[in-house]
């Protein structure tokens, strides 16, 4: 039995594993153009997703349109994760991180063609996010895997926490900054910006030097078959990693699935409301989406900051477990919000900051953990794995939520899907008692 095989089959090691290659003393520049970059890149995909997802809500005012925009954004990126995690520990994963991002800069130039032309039909707009979504899928295993190449494993929970930060901060700018450019210029001009943003994140990635690929050597006979199977044997093998798995999954599809409905919900419930605040009055549709977003932003920059000084607990599923129960608790305050319930858009906004404040604690150590302890030429398939069921989760939720919306209010849905989320919390804290890290 070689070296690869002992390890699919084996519990969870007893000690972090170390990563194969060796790291040069630039390692800081390495992950300061990894990070940066992504996150540049990111802001303009964020950019992107605020200005398509409100603009397909707004005109349409339609679940089913957003649970097909759903099943097109994401569904690709489940079925293709699986392989885009093999990939990455066959292939130089600096390479299935520029080729995606590539790709996705030029059908979002196409995209912003057709409005500017006046062609971009809906069925169009869904492509662009099937393409999208695939080279998501592709990149994402690639990205989380190529994190523990370029920094040491002391630093790791650092670096996650920083990452995760920063999003979080993409969170707060991104659909502030989409909702001033949606209401003052056209569509194209948003979607323009993701295309500069990403050749920015091509360069970045290219500069980084001095790391040496984990990826594995195989062997003439190996397929991206084999190796999905034996990723799926060394997952399921490992107690950790197996509950982490079912975990991300189960809330994804009963928690965040009906989160996708949450522009038609404020346009249901709060768009002929103003909205007062201290110091403005919001009043267009979009400046309330863009404010929304924008808590759940501020929510998850100081979750994000409490986890880079605290670190999380010590056992992984106890993280995992008292962050899906917030997620749950956060679900049922957003469906009371509604008119017909409590009828307050305040109680909206302390759900929304309440989701930003405990993804951290769900994301970052979590992510942390893998990255210590599976195997690097094991990772791009683990984290492939992840991305591909919490992904397909999300547009299986979606073919669930849609139709139940037609007979059921929105928000009663959040409420029944914040109860069983509670549920699965309570579930990964008592499964943390049967294993022992």
């Amino acid at each position: 039995m070689s070296a690869r095989e002992s390890s699919a089959t084996s519990a969870a090691p007893a000690a972090p594993v170390a990563p194969a290659a060796p790291r040069s003393r630039g390692w800081l520049t390495n992950v300061s153009l990894l990070i940066g970059g992504q996150f540049i890149s990111l802001f303009g995909s964020s950019l992107v997703q605020y200005a398509v997802w409100w603009d397909l809500a707004l005109r349409s005012n339609s679940v089913i349109t957003i649970m097909w925009a759903t099943i097109f954004g994401m569904l690709p990126q489940a079925l293709i994760a699986v392989f885009g995690g093999a990939w990455a520990d066959r292939l130089p994963r600096r390479l299935l991180i520029v080729l995606p991002d590539a790709m996705i800069a030029l059908v979002t130039l196409a995209l912003a063609i057709g409005y500017a032309t006046g062609n971009a039909q809906t069925w169009f707009v869904f492509l662009v996010l099937f393409i999208r979504s695939i080279g998501s899928g592709i990149q994402g295993p690639a990205v989380s895997a190529f994190v523990s190449e370029v920094t040491p494993t002391e630093h790791l929970m650092r670096v996650n926490s920083l990452n995760g930060t920063l999003q979080s901060v993409l969170t707060i700018v991104s659909p502030a900054i989409s909702a001033v450019l949606i209401g003052r210029f056209a569509l194209q001009s948003v979607l323009f910006v993701d295309v500069v943003t990403a050749v920015i994140g091509i360069v970045c990635i290219l500069m980084i030097r001095g790391v040496r690929s984990a990826a594995v050597e195989h062997s003439e006979s190996s397929s991206t078959l084999a190796d999905i199977r034996e990723g799926l044997r060394y997952t399921m093998n490992h107690a950790i990693v197996r509950r982490i798995l079912i975990a991300f999954t189960l809330g994804c599809l009963i928690c965040a699935s009906p989160t996708m409905l949450c522009s038609i919900f404020v346009n249901r419930n709060f768009a002929d409301k103003p909205f007062d605040l201290w110091f403005v009055q919001l009043t267009s549709i979009t400046d309330k989406l863009g404010f929304f977003e924008l808590t759940f932003g501020i929510g998850m920059v100081v979750g994000g900051m409490v986890m880079t000084a605290w670190g999380g607990f010590k056992r992984r599923m106890v993280s995992v477990g008292v962050g899906t129960i917030g997620l749950g608790i956060a679900n049922i305050f957003m469906g009371l919000s509604a008119d017909s319930l409590m009828a307050s858009m305040w109680v909206y906004v302390i759900s929304f900051v309440l989701f930003g404040l405990v993804l951290p604690l769900i994301n970052a150590p979590t992510y942390t953990y893998m990255q210590e302890r599976v195997e690097p030429s094991m990772q791009g398939r683990v984290f492939g794995l992840i991305n591909a069921a919490t992904s397909f989760s999300m547009p299986l939720g979606m073919l669930i939520a849609g139709p139940l919306s037609a007979s059921m209010p929105i928000e009663w849905m959040f409420i029944f899907s914040g109860v069983l989320t509670i549920l699965v919390g309570v579930w990964a804290l008592w499964s943390n008692e049967a294993v022992e890290e």
